[in-house]
């Protein structure tokens, strides 16, 4: 964070809605997003998901590029059955197959183990959570008869379950908290005129507080845990991005922080 440049310039321009240092915003803006997005992609763990399993590890993986390539010298010599080559290749192989096996059943015992510990600790989320990592398919198959209607008439079962499912948790919650920004913004201009709207730090950190974790994240790729975590060089970022963008009445392209 302390290698962004702050447009300083944007921030001291006194020009009500002036459009004048937009592109510097959006500079400024790219660089907050660039940084949480590095950031996070060098401290928190991920796993690949689809192809591997979720026990998978490098070691694995150089097994298996170590029977690719001795597979790969035994076709080229027309893949004899005896000799070295093909000592060496069934070594391999069976380094490989046992290594999977293993590291599968130690996956096993970790969430036998796991369970156990969430249930004594009453942990419903995290157990719940392993039990579908484990247990539960990603493949889904499609149906022929759902609540006993076959053909068109799934359509109809379909659609009567999910337009409830998609509703909000909170009914009219959108309109509920745009409301509320239009009512501090009105009042916000009261009270200053002319002046240039400010936020201040007090302000930003109660609204990060109220920021709910698990949530989707939008255009630019931020989800709440990014600000929530992030520190105070970057509740500053984002308290000087706030001001500037009440000064000159802009919004960056794919901002959507839920702020």
């Amino acid at each position: 964070m302390s290698t962004i440049a702050i447009p300083v310039d944007a921030l001291l321009c006194s020009n009500f809605y002036c459009h004048s240092h937009c592109i510097d915003i959006e500079r400024y803006y790219n660089n907050i997003i660039w940084c949480l997005t590095v950031a996070a992609s060098n401290c928190i763990p991920a796993v690949k998901v689809g192809l591997q399993k979720h026990w998978w590890t490098p070691d694995l993986d150089n097994l298996k590029q170590q029977c690719i390539d001795i597979t790969n010298v035994w076709n080229s010599i027309s893949r004899p059955r005896s000799g070295n080559i093909n000592a060496e290749r069934l070594r391999c192989k069976y380094r490989y197959k046992q290594a999977i096996k293993d590291a599968a059943f130690e996956a096993d015992q970790r969430l036998n183990d796991d369970l156990f510990q969430y249930v004594c600790s009453k942990d419903n989320d995290s157990f719940w959570k392993s039990w579908r990592k484990r247990f539960c398919s990603n493949n889904i198959k499609p149906t022929t008869v759902l609540n006993g209607k076959m053909g068109d008439g799934i359509q109809h079962e379909f659609t009567e379950y999910y337009k409830n499912v998609l509703k909000p948790n909170t009914v009219g919650g959108d309109q509920k908290f745009q409301t509320e920004l239009d009512s501090l913004m009105s009042t916000h201009m009261q009270l200053t005129c002319h002046a240039v709207t400010r936020i201040n730090i007090a302000d930003l950190s109660t609204l990060i507080a109220r920021l709910k974790r698990r949530k989707a994240a939008g255009l630019d790729g931020i989800v709440n845990e990014h600000v929530i975590y992030g520190g105070d060089q970057l509740y500053v970022h984002l308290c000087m991005l706030f001001n500037a963008l009440l000064a000159h009445s802009f919004v960056p392209s794919d901002f959507c922080t839920g702020i």
